[in-house]
């Protein structure tokens, strides 16, 4: 059993529809348990009109089911799962693109229930599925954190396309071998639904592009692949083909400019192949013997460094590359939580405080999410106190 605890992917904003979600299945089932504390067992009494029965319930039910479950571990395998794979998704589609894939989702996944089969379901798995689905196309190559319980017990890191594919193989076994009273085929439809609309998005430039999205690694596959064959028909895969020459010159050192460049693009790769280790020795590098030739990179792999150099604890690195963001992208919609998250970087780990009090006032001038505001006023009355 392979029992999934987290992904390597890291976030640009708060994941708050992710949470709205996960706490409204957890209040609904304790609603469900009040509601039928003492009926029968297999009876859900008036939980009964929020069941969605394909042909004879109410319209509602389509969605509603998908806020029920049929007991705490039915609930507590969906809630790991969405809490999992939702987070990264719901911060590439945004608030409001993310609630409306999850919620038409959860009635696609209802349609291809019904289309199979006539029997009442709960369950929030085909809305989970559409969002590992999402996953698949738009962070196939992120680490994935599980715990094995086999014949070996202990967390071990798989590529996202591994874990997602065992999940729907083991689907798709279920569905040919019958699945009782598991609803695989809202599951398999689930994956389907959120692929397909991932794949679209991406491919039509709704989404933009990362560098470890299945675009890039089918796109980079490709150009190895041309290489290779570019490499085989000159003959330059067979070492005796090539002789040096004599008196060759040796390889002309590059100028400054040149190294700064060729240190930018080889961070750009790791980040893009999830190297973090490895963009991090890069970057130190790059900051410290190249700063007055260093430019900034484009917005999503700057965003990307400073998180992943954030992520392995990284913070100076870290703080340079938000700052990096700040000074080329002073504009973009994810500069007021850069800043904050800047301002408690220099606080806790510098305590540039004058500093981190100015990023902070800036923040708040264009801050539209409410919990980063509070932390970002109480940090600045925490600052006013210190001051005072």
């Amino acid at each position: 059993m392979l029992i999934p605890l987290g992904t390597d992917r890291p976030l640009r904003r708060t994941p708050v529809v992710t949470y709205a979600l996960l706490t409204l299945n957890v209040l609904a089932y304790l609603a469900q348990l009040i509601a039928t504390k003492n009926l029968p067992n297999e009876t859900l009494g008036p939980v009964d009109m929020f069941v969605l029965d394909p042909g004879n319930s109410g319209w509602w039910t389509w969605l509603t089911y998908a806020f029920l479950h049929g007991g705490p571990m039915h609930l507590l395998g969906n809630m790991l799962f969405f809490w999992v794979f939702a987070q990264a998704v719901e911060d590439r589609l945004g608030h409001f693109g993310f609630a409306a894939f999850y919620l038409v989702g959860a009635v696609a996944t209802a349609l291809a229930h019904a289309l199979f089969r006539d029997a009442s379901v709960v369950g929030a798995s085909g809305a989970v599925a559409c969002c590992t689905g999402a996953y698949l196309v738009m962070f196939p190559r992120a680490g994935v954190r599980v715990l094995l319980f086999f014949i070996l017990i202990g967390i071990f890191v798989l590529p996202a396309w591994v874990f997602i594919a065992l999940a729907i193989a083991k689907d798709l076994f279920l569905f040919g071998a019958g699945s009782g009273r598991i609803a695989v085929e809202a599951h398999l439809a689930g994956y389907a639904y959120g692929f397909a609309v991932g794949f679209t998005l991406i491919a039509t430039g709704l989404v933009q592009r990362e560098p470890y999205d299945l675009f890039t690694t089918i796109n980079q596959r490709r150009r190895r692949g041309q290489i290779r064959s570019a490499v085989r028909s000159a003959g330059l895969d067979n070492p005796m083909a090539a002789k040096p020459e004599r008196g060759a010159r040796r390889e002309k050192k590059p100028t400054p400019e040149e190294a700064a460049a060729q240190l930018a693009q080889s961070i750009k790769r790791a980040i893009g192949d999830r190297r973090l280790g490895s963009a991090a020795s890069m970057y130190r590098r790059l900051t410290s013997e190249h700063a007055e030739h260093a430019r900034p990179f484009d917005r999503n792999t700057q965003l990307d460094l400073a998180n992943a150099m954030y992520q392995k604890s990284e913070h100076t690195l870290a703080a340079r590359a938000y700052q990096g963001f700040l000074d080329a992208h002073g504009d973009d919609r994810e500069a007021p939580m850069v800043r904050v998250l800047l301002a408690r970087i220099l606080i806790e780990e510098a305590g540039d405080r004058r500093h981190a009090e100015k990023l902070l006032r800036e923040a708040l001038r264009d801050l539209d999410d409410p919990q980063l505001r509070t932390v970002a006023e109480e940090q600045l009355d925490a600052l006013s106190a210190e001051r005072s």
